[in-house]
């Protein structure tokens, strides 16, 4: 609408309105364009105004329609192999209902401890599985070279006894190798679409499984000090005008450092970790000498962060590296932080609010 609207603005005056002007949100609800999703007997299954919304709450139904479409034989249970040729882009199924066609996306999909290849109603879902399904599919590849690494890691019984307020163990061994395999196979590489690349990728990346799971182990045992440095500091007395600035910092780790954020953290974002950690301890220690300044800071950077959280939980299930904008964005605010309460420390590239707030501006607009 706002492209044709552009061009009629554009033969009638002779102005052209760029993209970014049309503000979509401020459309009144009476002239936004309505939907409705029906069955094959015409009956309505849902309707709004938000075509992605009314799309995702019906996705499981569109994937069990591709299951159930009639001799397509693309689905495998039990992968342990690349056995399976190519990968196509996407398949086009036919329903026997009414003469539909479907399109279903192609990826390795880890369904408990087995592996299987499925089809899924989008090529956003598709991508988002298929790093953890070819993560799989390395390490049933890699058993004997796995198993040494496992032995070999380093400071794993001090590392296992820093993380066990966040998860068991021998959740943290595999999410060091997960990582690992992550990092020699996957991240920051053009994802293999058959046999030949699959295992080309394979030779190149096992000679690196040493180095970057050592290399993993060291740099978790630096976030995991001052994250126990941390913990202590925030378990202390603590002041009633220090309270609000507590709770922000817990908020902050919390979206840091759980459960699994090692092999989902990208290296570029993860080496960054101390630096961010050593802020928050900065902060902490200029919190009881200054508790307005920090407030300030505080009231500064809440209303960004509170618009990236709602991005985020829009997009909770796509990874944020599948999401340039949005990535930028949250690894921006991280920087603000160290900025606006440890300034000291540095930052990767000049940071302030204004940045940030382009950048949200952009966010929205390739929504």
């Amino acid at each position: 609408l706002s492209q044709a609207m552009a061009e009629h603005l554009l033969r009638m005056s002779g102005v052209r309105v760029p993209n970014e002007s049309w503000q979509a949100a401020n459309v009144p609800l009476h002239l936004q364009m309505r939907f409705e999703i029906v069955d094959a007997k015409g009956n309505i299954l849902k309707q709004g105004r938000d075509l992605k919304q009314l799309q995702q709450g019906l996705e499981s139904s569109v994937e069990a329609s591709i299951s159930q479409a009639p001799e397509h034989g693309f689905e495998q249970a039990n992968i342990t192999a690349w056995d399976f040729g190519t990968l196509p882009e996407s398949l086009e199924l036919e329903l026997e209902q009414n003469g539909i066609t479907l399109i279903g996306y192609p990826a390795l999909s880890v369904e408990g401890k087995n592996l299987a290849l499925r089809l899924f109603s989008s090529k956003e879902k598709a991508q988002a599985v298929m790093p953890a399904g070819l993560c799989q599919l390395y390490k049933m590849q890699l058993n004997e070279p796995l198993k040494y690494l496992r032995r070999k890691l380093p400071n794993i019984q001090k590392l296992c006894l820093a993380y066990h307020r966040i998860d068991n163990c021998a959740k943290l061994k595999e999410d060091l190798i997960d990582a690992t395999i992550f990092a020699c196979f996957i991240r920051d590489k053009d994802l293999p679409q058959d046999r030949e690349r699959f295992y080309k990728q394979l030779e190149l990346g096992k000679s690196q499984l040493i180095e970057q799971g050592n290399h993993l182990s060291a740099l978790l045992e630096k976030i995991l000090t001052h994250h126990q440095a941390i913990q202590v500091r925030i378990k202390g007395n603590i002041g009633l005008n220090q309270l609000d600035a507590i709770a922000e910092i817990k908020e902050q780790l919390a979206h840091l450092i759980y459960a699994g954020f090692l092999p989902q953290t990208p290296q570029e974002n993860l080496r960054h970790y101390p630096r961010y950690l050593q802020a928050i301890l900065r902060r902490l220690e200029s919190l009881k000498r200054a508790p307005t300044k920090d407030r300030q800071h505080r009231l500064t950077l809440q209303p960004l962060w509170q618009a990236c959280k709602t991005q985020l939980e829009k997009q909770r299930n796509r990874p944020l590296e599948q999401q340039p904008e949005l990535e930028t964005l949250r690894w921006m605010l991280e920087e603000l932080r160290v900025s606006l309460f440890a300034q000291q420390l540095g930052t990767t590239a000049p940071i302030s609010v204004k940045r940030i707030e382009k950048q949200l501006q952009r966010l929205k607009t390739s929504e």
